[in-house]
């Protein structure tokens, strides 16, 4: 069940949170993609055992590199949070992020836009400024009825962030 939760922390913050549905979908992904990572590096390690020639071992370094590219895009790059499943809003100043294994904080001011997706899949809420590789993230259209909600409310922090500039 999606809830909105807000005002958990203190008056003026606002927690929405996706559904279990999509929480455990997003948690049970990175699981998988890190159990998915250990294989290739297992595979990688009977290669090398296997066939210690150069063709084995630049195999071996291929999987090697892609396990580690990819571990590295996911948390130090922040692409972990590109399908969060909780977002706090403090208004006037940022959004927190919650993304398995991860907790990103934008400022209000590096967000660009919320538009709604051609392809269907939610809302995109597009930044100024990269962070880490992170250059969106989607409020997904499995987040539940808070979704709508939800990018609602960072319009509003847009809007409210661009009358308090001008």
């Amino acid at each position: 069940m999606s809830s909105f939760t807000g005002r958990e922390k203190s008056e003026s913050v606002q927690t929405y949170r996706a559904g279990r549905y999509f929480t455990s979908n997003a948690s049970n992904a990175l699981l998988g993609s890190i159990g998915g990572g250990i294989l290739l590096l297992a595979i990688a390690g009977m290669v090398i055992w296997e066939s210690p020639d150069r063709r084995g071992m630049a195999f071996a370094g291929l999987m090697f590199l892609v396990v580690t590219g990819t571990m590295l895009a996911f948390f130090p790059g922040n692409i972990a949070a590109a399908f969060p499943y909780a977002v706090e809003i403090f208004p006037g100043k940022s959004l927190k992020l919650s993304a398995p294994l991860r907790r990103i904080e934008i400022p209000v001011e590096d967000i660009r836009d919320v538009r709604h997706s051609l392809l269907r899949q939610g809302y995109v809420v597009r930044l100024k400024h990269r962070h880490g590789l992170l250059r969106s993230f989607v409020i997904h259209s499995f987040f539940g009825p808070t979704g709508p909600l939800l990018a609602r409310a960072i319009q509003k922090e847009l809007e409210d962030n661009r009358e308090k500039t001008e």
